[in-house]
């Protein structure tokens, strides 16, 4: 199974495809899904917070995406490439 590993090893980020699982923009027949997955046990049922962020611009795009994980009192960091989507060339008349 396709998966990233956090930076602490504290957090598997498990992706759905075995390549470019992950689209931005997203693709129309399919969602970018990622299961996170705790490495270390939990006490409470805190809820999961992820700040996702890219370098140079407040959209969605292809690249290599930061995500700051924060759960449970724990915290980690995951780097997710974003593959590009082509849009389709304009049907000719």
């Amino acid at each position: 199974m396709p998966h990233m590993l956090g930076a602490r090893g504290d957090i598997i980020a498990i992706l759905w495809a075995p390549k470019n699982a992950l689209w931005a923009p997203p693709l129309p027949d399919r969602n970018n899904k990622i299961l996170w997955v705790s490495r270390v046990p939990t006490l409470t049922e805190a809820p999961m917070l992820i700040n996702a962020t890219l370098a140079g611009t407040a959209v969605p795009a292809p690249r290599c995406w930061i995500m700051h994980v924060t759960w449970a009192g724990n915290t980690d960091l995951v780097r997710l490439r974003y593959a590009a989507r082509r849009s389709k060339p304009a049907a000719r008349t």
